[in-house]
């Protein structure tokens, strides 16, 4: 499970797995924090950001360096890397012992306050201090702002706070922040738009036809299972799509050791990156975005993107090569439709 994967995973045990629009932030949020969310990524979010400003919200980011958000934003706190999970519990911390939080909401839409409130005690503003590099005042500052300026957003980034060790117990703590204070189920509150959520009433049909998946060994789409499953030889051919997993996975050391032991490692991507010129038999070059016909899921639409560049040279969509593979493997039925 890479990218946005783990913090889905520590939001899901939390229970809280939907999120708000960026429309409803423009219109509704009055405090909105940009937590680890880089608008680089996100740029549609952006015009949003600034009609929320515009209206006279507050914008809040947290990060472990100044980024594009920084320039929207009216205060920044710099975190340490990792340490995300800290300044959650603390701004907790301050919620439950001020009792600024929301009584009502608490009773009626959640469970284990009193185990969460017993937790908090010992996870106080100082205590977060020496972990994140915020100092006590700035958390305690914080918390008060996001239990009292209702209705207040989180955005919480999409995949770069959830690559350390326990990243997603991070994800699992601020998610506790909107509960607390009742920000869930209003406008302009809850958890906002980011890539791998849905919104409420999105439901997008998968056309994978897992039914008719033969039976074999499959080796579970997780980083270090993929990984065991290399360094193991249960892989012996690899086709890489537009995937440089040095960069990507965890533990590179043993990733390089897998990819060393693999019969066929085949690179198809824009760039010569890492993985390709140091273990790719075959490197294959893909098309850009412009370059093929395509679709874009957000968090609120589906996109279709069309085909605005001719391919350069001998490059080809992934679908090209996938369905010329499928063919010549005689797998008659892996793209059953006239064309894209």
């Amino acid at each position: 499970m890479i990218c946005w994967g783990l913090g889905a995973f520590g939001l899901g045990i939390t229970g809280v797995l939907e999120t708000n629009t960026k429309e409803d932030m423009g219109a509704n949020a009055n405090l909105i924090v940009l937590w680890g969310a880089n608008l680089a990524s996100q740029p549609n979010t952006a015009r949003h950001l600034d009609a929320a400003k515009r209206r006279g919200a507050f914008v809040v980011t947290i990060d472990v360096r100044e980024t594009e958000a920084a320039s929207h934003s009216n205060e920044i706190l710099l975190i340490r890397p990792g340490t995300d999970a800290a300044l959650a519990l603390a701004m907790m911390h301050v919620i439950v012992t001020e009792q600024l939080y929301d009584r009502d909401f608490v009773a009626r839409h959640t469970t284990g306050f009193d185990q969460l409130a017993a937790h908090l005690e010992s996870h106080s503003p100082r205590f977060a201090a020496k972990i994140t590099g915020i100092a006590p005042e700035r958390i305690v500052s914080l918390a008060r702002r996001y239990a009292t300026m209702r209705p207040a957003m989180i955005l919480l980034g999409g995949s770069s706070m959830h690559k350390g060790s326990n990243g997603w117990q991070g994800g699992r703590a601020v998610s506790c922040l909107p509960a607390l204070t009742g920000n869930f189920g209003v406008p302009g509150g809850g958890l906002g738009p980011r890539h791998g959520a849905s919104a409420h009433g999105q439901a997008l049909a998968s056309i994978v036809a897992s039914e008719r998946r033969p039976p074999g060994r499959y080796i579970p789409n997780q980083m270090s299972r993929i990984t065991e499953a290399l360094v193991e030889r249960q892989v012996r051919v690899l086709l890489l799509l537009g995937t440089n997993m040095l960069s990507s996975f965890a533990d590179a050391e043993q990733v390089a050791q897998g990819l060393a032991r693999t019969d066929l490692c085949v690179s198809y991507d824009l760039f010569l990156n890492d993985t390709a010129r140091r273990f790719a038999d075959i490197v294959l070059p893909s098309t850009s975005w412009l370059e093929e016909l395509g679709c874009k899921s957000t968090n609120t639409h589906l996109y279709l993107m069309p085909r605005v560049l001719d391919p350069p040279g001998e490059a080809r969509p992934a679908s090209w090569l996938l369905r010329q593979l499928a063919t010549r493997l005689g797998v008659n039925d892996f793209f059953p439709w006239s064309d894209e």
